[in-house]
């Protein structure tokens, strides 16, 4: 803090304990250093984000013995490395001066992984991320989803500033809790016409079609087969398990909270 690498400031006024700080690291050399330069953490923060990253680190700390993914490549690393194509990760486009830039996992929030499982932690700091946990899933689906279908377990983890959050976010999470979706398998016709039309793309003999009708009508059944899969994943985000934690080192002084 005397070089200026660092500040520390009351953690909130809310609180009465005015000897809670919190130590905010900024300096550049020190991220760049780590690897991470250009991560937004060096920046000062909103108190809603503020309260997000201090809420997700009171859970590290209490599970030190899970393997984090903490930054935005340390994630998109470890998930296309297992296959899962960049399209299906969370992301968000900002626009910027010379070109929009598309950033994944916008939210900044860490993802404990081992070789049968993922733990994506979300928090609760007020009224507002309850109301933007749909959101978020719907965000999740896709990645949620690739990671089932290739036999890993997908949980939620809550972490809350009280009680009463924590029951409201278990309710919400406990709706998208259930076995995944089996893919249906294929008939020998349909997989006949996926294999005829594969082998009429590579050679580009369309002729090959002729049987089903023509191009036209092969391309109806591929569509047809396609939509059937769709409908058979569920409509809203679907993980295996969830749980809260509420921290209590965050949690509010005033009783007028929930």
């Amino acid at each position: 803090m005397r070089a200026g690498a660092a500040c520390e400031d009351p953690i909130s006024p809310e609180r009465g304990n005015a000897s809670e700080r919190l130590c905010h690291v900024s300096a550049r050399p020190i991220y760049r250093a780590l690897g991470i330069e250009h991560v937004r953490h060096r920046r000062r923060g909103s108190p809603g984000v503020l309260f997000r990253r201090l809420l997700s680190l009171d859970y590290v700390i209490e599970h030190p013995r899970l393997s984090w993914l903490a930054t935005e490549q340390e994630k998109v690393a470890h998930f296309t490395g297992l296959g899962i194509p960049l399209s299906d990760l969370p992301q968000r486009t900002y626009k910027g001066a010379i070109a929009p830039t598309v950033r994944h996992f916008p939210v900044k929030l860490p993802i404990a992984v081992d070789q049968r499982s993922a733990t994506f932690v979300y928090t609760v700091s007020g009224s507002g991320d309850l109301n933007s946990l749909p959101y978020w899933g719907e965000t999740h689906h896709a990645l949620w989803t690739a990671l089932r279908r290739g036999g890993r377990t997908v949980q939620v983890a809550a972490v809350t500033r009280t009680h009463g959050q924590a029951r409201s976010i278990a309710n919400k999470l406990a709706r998208w809790c259930g076995p995944p979706a089996e893919p249906q398998p294929l008939s020998p016709e349909d997989q006949e016409l996926l294999d005829d039309v594969q082998r009429a793309r590579e050679t580009r003999n369309w002729r090959i079609l002729d049987k089903w009708g023509g191009v036209n009508a092969a391309a109806d059944g591929v569509l047809r087969i396609q939509e059937r899969d769709e409908a058979a994943v569920p409509a809203g985000p679907s993980i295996d398990s969830c749980a809260t934690h509420v921290a209590a080192r965050l949690a509010p002084d005033s009783l007028t909270l929930p």
